[in-house]
């Protein structure tokens, strides 16, 4: 079945018929990448690496969680935990997307003790002067958006299908910082390669790529390494992935308001 959308696509993009379906196509195609990005859960750790033009370089240690929610629902939670420098060590981002739709992040701050729940204004602020906003964070379902095939490419040697997704609702084009987005998507590992950001104007404000893939489990695979760039800002971000643990049994209420202090 999902080696029938890969011809479909390729087709389309080379000048040949453009199939009918070529929507429920790309759709079937997003969604083989939805599954093999959300599994039930998933455990990593990682560093971040600020890199200024100057050579001047900022470190970071993390830990991330993330639980998709049950078969019936369209849920799913993400956990960031800050394992190093020392003055943000245990600093905790929950955000959760829940099944009707509504989402919505806590930050806990260990010099203040108690929870700060993030506006949707503050959730475009970048995470501690890193390329990352807090919005990166807000996990988001399938349908929120719609997927618009444009063409084929090739992208660090592998066959890639470029595809244009937008917000679907008023709702969420109003409140997240990008108009669309340009995705390059690798059809026979069901991964995204690549992200660009566009704001309401058409420019160009982030880029995301991903790269370095294996497979942890022995059947999904992850990257390695992800570089954010944006030609607005004087510096990138590097994160290097370790130690990823796919399926784990999180428990149901580990990414509760009150865990926030207590997860290690």
């Amino acid at each position: 079945m999902r080696r029938v959308w890969v011809a479909i696509l390729c087709l389309g993009m080379s000048g040949g018929p453009v199939w009918a379906d070529e929507t429920a196509a790309v759709r079937e195609m997003m969604s083989w990448v939805d599954e093999n990005m959300n599994p039930a859960d998933e455990v990593s750790e990682a560093t971040l690496i600020l890199i200024h033009a100057n050579g001047q370089q900022r470190r970071w240690q993390i830990k991330q969680y993330y639980q998709r929610a049950p078969e019936s629902g369209s849920g799913a939670a993400i956990l960031l935990r800050f394992l190093s420098p020392a003055d943000l060590r245990g600093t905790t981002l929950i955000s959760v997307n829940q099944p009707e739709g509504d989402n919505y992040q806590w930050l806990y701050l260990p010099a203040f003790r108690t929870p700060k729940f993030l506006t949707e204004s503050g959730k475009s602020d970048y995470v501690f002067g890193s390329d990352l906003t807090f919005e990166d964070y807000v996990p988001r379902t399938m349908d929120d958006y719609i997927y618009t095939r444009l063409r084929q490419d090739k992208l660090d040697g592998r066959p890639a299908v470029v595809v244009q997704v937008a917000p679907a609702a008023k709702k969420l084009r109003d409140r997240i910082a990008y108009h669309h987005q340009l995705v390059w998507v690798d059809p026979d590992r069901a991964v995204i390669l690549r992200v660009d950001s566009f704001d309401a104007q058409g420019r160009l404000f982030k880029t995301s790529t991903w790269k370095d893939f294996y497979q942890p489990d022995g059947r999904r695979w992850r990257a390695r390494r992800l570089t954010v760039f944006s030609p607005l800002r004087p510096h990138w971000t590097e994160m290097t992935v370790e130690d990823i643990k796919i399926n784990q049994g999180l428990p149901s209420d580990f990414f509760s308001e009150s865990n926030l202090s207590s997860i290690r």
